[in-house]
């Protein structure tokens, strides 16, 4: 082997820059994963005061991959925000020809995150996200440009608290799994992505579709199945004196996306199908209403217009229960087509309303009381300061106008 005096120049700087590959080589396979793992702890603590832990990262510089582990983000007082098992980020070596960020794969596992709705309107997200927030005013910048060929979330957990009153509500969603592939905000790049998730209480929701991100655009499909209305309960309390019962399933496209300098969204070929409800409407023994099924076809709503219809309504098997009635008013099935609604001007029109199997029984007592007229007018005292419109405002204002083009009964 020739000393390295005796080397000639270009294979000496060959020499050289190879050192200097290996030595950035092992910078990065060795320095830079503890550099993060400091750097990314420290800088949370100072700018938000929260507490950010993790494992050691390791960094491939071979394969261009980083793996993140044990990830936890608590408040200052050990709230949990957010955590997650295992962070695997895979980088394109085309991120240099495209001069954007490519990745070939990013693997999230385990993901747990709390949202909590407090009083004043603020989240427990707030001081963290506020404490980022620079100071400085900032121009206006266009979307960053990326490519992402896979993204996979397994094992997901979103908890969920409403705190904003006394009594509380709260929930999760769990497992939760996301699919995207082919995101980009690159010209003429468009990619499809799938959302599954499940409640506690056995709610199934999946969204799959298309997204393009510059200009904003998303389509697909939704599809819930197996709500249980008693899950609303907390958000109805004000309107019901006991959670609704019943389950529900709804299917439809939707489509959103920017049409100029506005964001349209317009929610179609809407399905739905509701059985087994049972209403209270006053108080734990006051008038109640059950139905067997309620099913709407070929709903359709356009946010812009403020614009709604649906093809039918078919609701089955009907029964009020009023207090004092021993005979409750109730019908074979109720059925509403060609229905459309002008939300904004609170026009509704319907062209056909078919009543069939109709009963209603009364009884007159000794006075001349009518019981199921009574029972009526009780209910109608009872809620007139909940519908009276309010103050300063005109009744005019919250009326809403009907037309009905045919009614029928069988």
């Amino acid at each position: 082997m020739k000393p390295l005096s005796k080397l000639s120049l270009p294979m000496k700087l060959t020499m050289a820059g190879a050192g200097l590959a290996v030595a950035i080589l092992l910078f990065l396979w060795l320095a830079l994963p503890r550099i993060i793992q400091a750097q990314a702890e420290q800088f949370v603590a100072e700018k938000t005061g929260h507490r950010l832990s993790m494992a050691r990262p390791e960094f491939d510089p071979f394969a261009l991959k980083l793996r993140l582990a044990d990830l936890k983000l608590v408040t200052p007082d050990g709230q949990p925000l957010l955590s997650f098992d295992t962070l695997l980020v895979d980088l394109s070596s085309a991120s240099l020809p495209k001069l954007a960020l490519v990745f070939d794969a990013i693997h999230l596992d385990g993901l747990a995150m709390a949202l909590v709705e407090l009083p004043g309107g603020t989240l427990n997200w707030t001081p963290f996200l506020d404490a980022l927030k620079s100071k400085e005013p900032e121009e206006k910048a266009g979307l960053p440009r990326f490519d992402i060929r896979s993204f996979v979330l397994a094992n997901g957990r979103l908890d969920f608290a409403d705190r904003r009153s006394g009594e509380g509500f709260e929930t999760h969603v769990a497992p939760l799994d996301l699919v995207l592939s082919d995101i980009s905000t690159l010209p003429d790049d468009s990619g499809r992505f799938k959302v599954a998730a499940q409640t506690t209480g056995g709610a199934r929701l999946t969204l799959d579709g298309t997204i393009d991100l510059d200009p904003l655009r998303i389509e697909g499909r939704l599809l819930l199945q197996g709500l249980q209305l008693a899950q609303l309960g907390p958000y109805l309390k004000n309107a019901l004196a006991v959670p609704p019962e019943g389950v529900a399933e709804l299917s439809a496209a939707y489509h959103v996306g920017n049409h100029g300098d506005r964001l349209d969204a317009t929610i179609e070929q809407v399905e739905a199908r509701l059985a087994g409800l049972h209403i209270v409407l006053k108080d734990a023994v006051g008038p109640a209403l059950s139905v067997e099924s309620v099913e709407l076809k070929n709903g359709r709503y356009q946010l812009s217009t403020q614009e709604a219809a649906f093809g039918a309504v078919v609701v089955k098997g009907g029964k009020l229960v009023l207090p004092g009635v021993a005979a409750a008013p109730a019908f074979a099935s109720l059925a509403i087509e060609e229905a459309n609604f002008a939300l904004a001007e609170r026009n509704a029109k319907f062209g056909k309303l078919v009543l069939a199997g109709g009963r209603i029984a009364t009884k007159r007592d000794s006075s001349g009381s009518i019981d199921l007229l009574d029972a009526f007018k009780s209910h109608a005292s009872a809620q007139q300061s909940s519908l009276a419109p309010p103050a300063g405002q005109g009744a005019e204002q919250q009326t809403w106008r009907f037309r009905l083009d045919t009614l029928g009964t069988r």
